[in-house]
C-alpha cells in the first residue's frame, strides 16, 4: 500500500518496483492507494507500478465504487464474465450515479488538495505538541513524514478498550485500529499475536503496547478546537485511571 491505513506511513512503492525489476521483472505490482488518494502525490508511472486501487469513500465520495490503474500493455484476465462492460474486465450495469460520485469528489478533492494538506499538516504537529503536553507519557507511533491524517499514539498502562468507551461517550470517535484489522478470525494461524494488529507488530511497536494503542483520524474540516476536545477529554481519562 502507498500509506499505511494505521500508522500513516508512507510506504517505499517505488524501492519495491525497483527490486522487481532486478530480481522478478516479470512480476506485475499492485499498489493499495486508498489511504494516498488526495493526500500525496500518486506518480504511479514513475513509481513502475503496475496496478493501482482507489476508492472514493476516502475522499468524500460515494461507499461501493472504485477505480483501478492499469499501466498499458498490462495483461489482465476476468472473473465476472458477461456483457463485457469496463473492457471486459468487470461485466455488468455500470453504477453510474456512483461513478459521477466519485468524479465529483475527485473534482473537490483536487481543486484543494495543497491547502487541505497543508492545514492537516498543522493539525497532525499540533495534535502531537498538545498530546505531549497534556499526557507526558505519551508515545507517538506515526511519523512525521507519513500521512498527516493519521496519528497513531500509545499510552503505556492505558486500556484501548476502556478509553474508546470513555471517548465515545463523550461523542468523540476515533479507533484502536483499522476497520480490517478488526476481524481476528480472518488471519492465518501463526501470524497473529492476539490483540497486537499485524501493522504495529512489523513496525516494531511492543506487544506490551498493544492494547495501549489508539488511531487518530483527521478531516478536511477538522480544526484546532476538535483538537483540544479531545485531548482535553483523553487526558481527564489518563487522570482518571491513574496514569497522569
Amino acid at each position: 500500500m502507498a500509506i499505511q491505513n494505521e500508522l500513516g506511513y508512507c510506504m517505499p512503492v517505488a524501492e519495491v518496483c525497483r527490486l522487481r525489476d532486478r530480481y522478478a521483472p516479470e512480476a506485475l505490482v499492485h499498489t493499495d492507494t486508498v489511504q494516498a488518494l488526495g493526500k500525496i502525490d500518486l506518480p504511479l508511472h514513475d513509481w513502475g507500478v503496475d496496478l493501482a486501487s482507489f476508492s472514493a469513500h476516502k475522499i468524500g465520495g460515494p461507499k461501493g465504487i472504485g477505480a483501478l490503474y492499469v499501466k498499458r500493455g498490462t495483461k489482465m484476465f476476468t472473473t465476472a464474465f458477461g456483457g463485457g462492460q469496463e473492457r471486459g474486465l468487470r461485466s455488468g450495469t455500470e453504477a453510474v450515479f456512483l461513478i459521477a460520485g466519485f468524479a465529483e469528489a475527485m473534482r473537490l478533492t483536487y481543486r484543494s488538495r495543497e491547502a487541505d494538506n497543508e492545514a492537516m499538516r498543522d493539525i497532525w504537529h499540533y495534535t502531537v505538541k498538545r498530546l505531549r503536553e497534556e499526557i507526558p507519557s505519551v508515545i507517538i507511533n506515526s511519523r512525521e513524514d507519513g500521512s498527516p491524517y493519521i496519528c497513531n499514539i500509545s499510552v503505556p498502562g492505558m486500556k484501548n478498550d476502556k478509553a474508546l468507551k470513555y471517548l465515545s461517550d463523550r461523542k468523540i470517535y476515533i479507533s484502536k485500529a483499522a476497520a480490517c484489522e478488526s476481524n481476528h478470525k480472518t488471519v492465518a494461524p501463526g501470524t497473529w499475536r492476539p490483540k497486537h494488529p499485524l501493522s504495529l507488530q512489523a513496525a516494531g511497536i511492543p506487544l506490551s503496547l498493544g492494547r495501549n494503542t489508539l488511531r487518530i483520524s483527521f478531516g478536511y474540516d477538522t480544526v484546532r478546537d476538535d483538537v483540544e476536545r479531545l485531548v482535553s477529554v483523553l487526558s481527564a481519562f489518563c487522570s482518571e485511571v491513574g496514569l497522569k
